[in-house]
């Protein structure tokens, strides 16, 4: 039996795509305001949106059991950014396994040691921020948390690698931020092109610079505190240890 969706505009799918492409947030209101805290969009290549605004919904989303919601299904959009492997792509068992291993490595006395680097970056940051005078947030705390990403999850120092990562890290949340990194369809026609192409030759030049460092950190005896150790240290069901891939 085919589910009953919410209501929504009736606009071709082309122009709806227009209207959440060129002013998402006032497009979003409109239609909220219009149809309420349920509603469907139709975006061009993509099956029907659901876009939930009440907290009751939200909560019943996030609490729902595994083999109900696949988020990870939905949520194929990013797989651009994030790689097939992200966690919040995976659904069920795959799911599982993959939070299983990564929630160690956020938790415990090596975690509360990290929080010294994370607090001293973020007074850094702050004191930074004129005095008195009004600041855009969200660049400045985009900037913090791909500091944190740099220094406490890949353990990375001042050098000619975390000044690369920086650069590349940047230009990848910057095509995020563009409609097209949520157009598979446009992505099909667009690769290796513009913006898109710039996007794809940064996030290749991350992967190389991330396995190079897997490489290395593997081959090394010292022991360390940053998440990306404990990750590599980290062992499936079978003893096994997580593949470079996977983290």
């Amino acid at each position: 039996m085919q589910p009953q969706l919410p209501p929504g505009p009736r606009l071709p799918t082309v122009l709806q795509t227009l209207g959440w492409w060129t002013r998402t947030p006032t497009y979003l209101e409109r239609l909220r305001r219009r149809y309420g805290s349920r509603f469907t969009m139709h975006l061009l290549g993509q099956p029907p949106f659901v876009v939930l605004s009440d907290p009751a919904d939200l909560r019943e989303l996030f609490t729902a059991p595994p083999d109900v919601l696949h988020p990870g299904e939905g949520a194929r959009l990013l797989e651009p950014v994030v790689g097939p492997n992200s966690v919040i792509l995976l659904d069920e068992d795959a799911h599982l396994e993959q939070r299983r291993l990564l929630l160690p490595a956020f938790h415990g006395d090596r975690m509360q040691r990290l929080l010294g680097l994370m607090e001293e970056l973020t007074e850094r940051e702050v004191g930074s921020w004129p005095a008195g005078e009004p600041v855009a947030l969200h660049p400045r705390l985009q900037k913090l948390t791909l500091e944190i990403i740099l220094r406490a999850v890949f353990g990375l120092d001042e050098g000619p690698r975390l000044e690369r990562l920086r650069g590349l890290l940047t230009g990848i949340l910057a095509f995020g931020e563009s409609p097209v990194s949520m157009l598979p369809a446009a992505q099909r026609v667009l690769s290796g092109r513009g913006r898109l192409g710039r996007f794809e030759r940064d996030r290749d030049a991350v992967d190389a610079e991330l396995f190079a460092l897997m490489a290395e950190r593997r081959g090394e005896d010292a022991e360390r505190d940053d998440v990306l150790a404990m990750l590599l240290a980290a062992e499936h069901d079978d003893g096994s240890p997580m593949s470079d891939a996977e983290i």
